[in-house]
């Protein structure tokens, strides 16, 4: 794991010195996922976090589909696994969430791909019971967790010679100069090789292209950001909302916990406006699928 003063000495070991208030300053604390293979599912006791294998869901629970086709049952996180873990004290002290998505198509999170993922909390008083799919599962992994620290996403270049780098959850930004960004590529892989893959929850995300806070946002208001053609006035008044939106989920490529990876080597995310995690309303959760 990445504690905070491993963070300070990798940021100083790659020459970001000038840097260092504003990196700590904007670096997240995320709940990380370890997995660990489990030959047979009964092996993991019911309401255990796991991926794969069969989900453990209230009694007379629907499996979730979309286009009259069940989703595939990704994971499940009891969230009192992860309380000591989850600095910010943004999650549900108990009960669970569990993750259901489309991954025959591996939708990216169009507008009109809703309901290609689910992820559906249950309170801590529900009685559960294994609820065995109709067709074939993942990989059994029980999960274990503990707290990484992750560092600011770099966003777009800009023409001055300077690159952008932002947190989530902070209108702030840094600017990096142009002769540091090969410092900044350093330290991200210095960051990010020791707990790969990333699976995690909160944090900054291990972002690989455009933002998934915009993205979000903008798919979850209708707008189609993979046509050319914008309505630059409608994304100018949406861009207002960007800042609200976090993440909560990340499930990186993983070709053994899954038996597959997201693309080329891809990455899941689950974003989420603040005030929704804030009052538990998991269904206004948004996929962003990005790939290399």
């Amino acid at each position: 794991m990445i504690t905070r003063d491993l963070l300070a000495r990798l940021i100083s070991q790659n020459g970001l010195d000038r840097y260092a208030a504003d990196l700590l300053k904007m670096s997240r604390p995320a709940v990380h996922i370890t997995t660990s293979a489990v030959l047979d599912d009964s092996k993991i006791a019911l309401g255990n976090s796991k991926f794969g294998g069969a989900p453990d869901v209230p009694i007379g629970f629907e499996w979730p589909q979309w286009q009259n086709k069940p989703l595939t049952f990704i994971g499940q996180f009891r969230l009192s696994d992860m309380v000591s873990f989850d600095a910010e004290h943004l999650l549900p002290a108990d009960g669970w969430l569990h993750f259901f998505y489309d991954l025959t198509n591996q939708t990216w999170g169009a507008p009109d791909q809703r309901g290609s993922w689910q992820l559906l909390y249950t309170a801590a008083t529900t009685t559960l019971t294994r609820l065995q799919p109709t067709e074939a599962t993942l990989p059994v992994h029980a999960l274990t967790f503990g707290q990484s620290w992750t560092i600011p996403v770099l966003a777009d270049d800009h023409p001055d010679g300077s690159y952008n780098l932002f947190a989530h959850g902070s209108d702030d930004l840094i600017a990096i100069l142009a002769e540091n960004i090969d410092d900044f590529d350093g330290l991200r892989n210095a960051v990010e090789a020791p707990v790969a893959p990333q699976h995690q929850l909160l944090g900054n995300p291990a972002q690989l292209q455009d933002d998934i806070r915009a993205l979000s946002q903008y798919a979850t208001n209708g707008v189609d950001t993979s046509v050319k053609q914008q309505d630059e006035k409608r994304l100018a008044q949406l861009a207002n909302g960007i800042g609200e939106w976090r993440l909560l989920l990340q499930i990186d490529s993983d070709s053994d916990a899954f038996g597959t990876t997201w693309g080329d080597s891809g990455c899941l995310y689950l974003c989420i406006p603040i005030s929704a995690l804030k009052s538990r309303q998991f269904e206004k959760t948004w996929l962003i699928f990005e790939s290399d």
